[in-house]
């Protein structure tokens, strides 16, 4: 049981991890709305979107272990997240 609420703790750290990765690529840098995806090259964006889905990984995989449906919802979205970040990334770069 206490390994079982280690292993939920380490999983919200990875989690919120990954969604902290992705916080510069969404947020706008100044009051003109452009945002920080345009402050990196154009490989650090990717690089950063793969960081969150390799975080993404580990906590889907962490949830599935632990079967624990929250978990896995927001495992699964961070999964997701980064493609649509490195999408946006090759679309408008």
């Amino acid at each position: 049981m206490i390994l079982k609420k280690i292993a939920y703790i380490i999983n919200w750290i990875i989690i919120l991890c990954g969604y902290i990765l992705l916080i510069p690529l969404v947020l706008p840098n100044n009051m003109n709305g452009g945002f920080w995806v345009y402050e990196y090259e154009f490989f650090g964006t990717l690089y950063i979107s793969f960081f969150a889905f390799i975080f993404g990984l580990f906590g889907l995989i962490l949830a599935l272990a632990l079967q624990i449906k929250h978990l896995i919802i927001v495992s699964l979205i961070l999964f997701i997240l980064p493609f649509f970040a490195a999408t946006f990334v090759l679309l408008f770069y």
